[in-house]
């Protein structure tokens, strides 16, 4: 598995641990702490954010 792909995984991951729902926007650093805990760089846990630092799901996890 590529980084792209781990990082990808272990951002979802956090979400569906919070049972996040597309009503609700997750702040980055609810998910961006525990990314970084488990190695992950600060870059890679952005990505997603485009310099928003806010995740927004656009349906739901499955």
């Amino acid at each position: 598995m590529s980084r792209l792909d781990e990082t990808k995984a272990a951002i979802m991951d956090h979400p569906r641990a919070l049972k996040a729902t597309p009503e609700i926007v997750i702040n980055l650093f609810t998910i961006g702490v525990p990314l970084e805990a488990e190695g992950f760089t600060e870059d890679e846990s952005t990505w997603p954010c485009e310099g928003t630092y806010r995740l927004c799901l656009t349906k739901p996890l499955a």
